[in-house]
């Protein structure tokens, strides 16, 4: 299961952003997949949610998937088209010699986690939102 794979990979991608920002838990996660990077977004968070479970920073984190539409550029004519795979035509000359620019993707676009903080004995709890646009290699 290719999803297995790639969601430790997020998995650990997220822990070294966490601690870099000092945080405790992340409570969500949102990443964009292309249609055509072989990932099923059903899978990916079944995988994600297995996996979670005996992560103390991640286990309550609720995950989002967003799908990235297929854009090419064609070397013909130059135009740039979002695109239905498996047709990898310009539409707007009808050449095959185009280029895939999105699609393939992976990226944790972002994630939102908590900090907690100790100020004269009172416990303070943030709430961080963070860009991360972190490439996940599949």
């Amino acid at each position: 299961m290719h999803e297995l794979t790639i969601a430790r990979e997020v998995m650990r991608v997220l822990r070294a952003s966490a601690a870099e920002e000092s945080l405790d838990r992340i409570e969500s996660v949102s990443l964009k997949v292309g249609v055509i990077s072989c990932l099923h977004p059903a899978a990916l968070r079944t995988a994600f949610s297995v996996l979670k479970t005996d992560d103390e920073l991640l286990c309550g984190a609720r995950l989002q998937v967003q799908c990235v539409p297929v854009v090419i550029r064609c070397s013909r004519c130059g135009g740039r088209w979002e695109v239905d795979p498996p047709e990898f035509l310009c539409p707007g000359c009808g050449s095959r010699r185009v280029r895939v620019l999105k699609g393939e993707e992976v990226i944790i676009h972002s994630y939102r986690g908590t900090r907690t903080g100790e100020e004269e004995g009172m416990l303070d709890e943030d709430s961080v939102g963070t860009e991360c646009n972190a490439e996940v290699r599949h």
